[in-house]
C-alpha cells in the first residue's frame, strides 16, 4: 500500500468532515438524537481545532481503498481498480480501508479511542510502513465513525434490521472509545 513515488509532509485541513456531519444532521433525519451525538460531534470539534494543520503523509493513493478492491491470493494481495488514483494523504487511503471493521462487532475492552479494535489497529499498523500521524489517524477515525453512525436515519432505523443494528454497533463503539461522554 502505498508504494507509487515519495511522499511529502502536508498540513491536514479537517474542516470538510464538520461538513459533512452538518450535513447529515440538516438532511438526513438522523435516528440519533441530538442529545445523544452533541457530545461526540464537540469531542470531532475540538480535534479540528487541535489538528488543523497539523503535518501529514501526502503520497500517491488509490483514492477509493477498500476491502471490494482488493485481490487475495496464496500471499500475494493485488489493489484493483485504480480509477481515483490521486496525490492526497494516506490516512484518508488507511481510514477507508480500515472502516471495515465498523462492521463487526468487538467486545467494548478491545476496542481503542480510534473506535477500531485494537486488534485490527495493531495488525495494520504493524504492516503498515510509511510514518503518519497516528493522532491524525486516530482523528479520523473518530470522526468517520460518527458520519457513519449519523447516516442511518430514522426511516432506515424503522424499516430494517441490519440498519438498526448498525446504528447500535456504531452507538456501541462511540462509547468505548470514549466520545459520547
Amino acid at each position: 500500500m502505498h508504494t507509487i513515488g515519495p511522499g511529502e509532509q502536508v498540513p491536514f485541513w479537517p474542516k470538510w468532515m464538520l461538513t459533512k456531519i452538518d450535513s447529515l444532521v440538516a438532511e438526513e433525519n438522523p435516528k440519533a438524537p441530538a442529545s445523544l451525538y452533541n457530545a461526540p460531534l464537540h469531542r470531532i470539534k475540538q480535534g479540528v481545532n487541535r489538528l488543523r494543520g497539523t503535518p501529514d503523509l501526502k503520497l500517491e493513493a488509490h483514492g477509493d481503498f477498500h476491502g471490494n478492491n482488493l485481490l487475495i491470493g496464496g500471499d500475494k494481495t493485488y489493489g484493483v481498480d485504480f480509477t481515483e488514483l490521486t496525490r492526497k494523504l494516506a490516512v484518508y487511503d488507511i481510514v477507508d480501508l480500515i472502516k471495515m471493521d465498523f462492521r463487526l462487532d468487538h467486545d467494548a475492552g478491545n476496542i481503542g479511542p480510534s473506535g477500531l479494535s485494537r486488534d485490527t489497529e495493531a495488525s495494520f499498523f504493524s504492516a503498515y510502513h510509511h510514518a503518519i500521524n497516528r493522532e491524525v489517524f486516530e482523528f479520523c477515525m473518530q470522526a468517520h465513525l460518527l458520519i457513519s453512525w449519523l447516516t442511518v436515519s430514522v426511516e432506515a432505523y424503522e424499516r430494517s434490521a441490519n440498519k438498526r443494528a448498525k446504528y447500535h454497533r456504531l452507538e456501541r463503539r462511540l462509547g468505548a472509545a470514549d466520545l459520547m461522554g
